[in-house]
This record gives C-alpha cells, structure tokens and sequence, in this order.
C-alpha cells in the first residue's frame, strides 16, 4: 500500500526565520483600509445645507423629510456604505427639488393674491356699489 503524505498548511514555525505574524485591528488601520476601496471624494453629497434651507422658506413638512434623508445619507457616507449614502442622497436631493419647486409656486400664488386684494380687484364689498343706490 502506498504511503500518502499530507502537507500542512505553512505555520509560523515551519520557517525558523519567518517573522511572527500580527493582525494590526486599531481603528485607524480600518479607517485607512477602508479610505483607500472608498474614498471620501467619491462618496455623494448628503445635500443637509439645501435640506435646512428648504425647511425654512418652502413648506416644513417636505423640508423636514428632506433633512432626515440628508442625516442618514451623512450617517452611510461616515461608514463608508456607498449604497445607502447613495440612496439616502437621491432621496434627499428629490425631496429639495419638490419642496422648492412647491414653495416657489406658493409664493407666487400668495404675492398675487395679496397684490390683488390690496388693488381691490379681488375684496371688494358687494352691495354698496352707488350705482345701484337710487
């Protein structure tokens, strides 16, 4: 019967002058590995300044949605998870658009509502024309 040799796997030891290995898990180390597969120009924008802003001067409830997708946007992009800053950015930068686009039109409705009302054309008080007075 032939003799079957079993080779094992290198060990440290098989090689008198192999330096030991050492698994180097700081934070720092991560963080580096982690920069060089993404770094920090190719992660999107989390659009949190436009989001603020459209809070204000547009309406609050779509600016407040905008702002929470902009805060999990920044969140993923910290981790370096490209796929939820991604989404969470899209989002994000959708909910802007959509909040200024309707805040600028609803401004526009309330200037010339409220040019009209001032001009009279739109408050008048019916009944107390003098022409029907006789």
């Amino acid at each position: 019967m032939p003799e079957t040799v079993v080779q094992s796997q290198p060990t440290v030891t098989d090689d008198p002058g192999a330096k030991p290995v050492r698994f180097n898990t700081s934070r720092d180390s991560i963080n580096a590995d982690i920069e060089q597969y993404f770094p920090e120009e190719d992660m999107p924008d989390d659009h949190l300044a436009c989001s603020i802003l459209t809070t204000i001067c547009c309406i609050l409830p779509l600016g407040l949605a905008a702002v929470y997708n902009s805060c999990k946007a920044r969140d993923a992009s910290l981790v370096r998870n490209i796929y939820e800053a991604t989404k969470y950015s899209k989002t994000a930068r959708l909910l802007n658009n959509i909040n200024l686009i309707l805040g600028v039109l609803m401004w526009i409705v309330v200037d010339v509502f409220l040019i009209l009302c001032t001009s009279g054309y739109m408050c008048q008080s019916y009944g107390t024309d003098e022409s029907q007075q006789s």
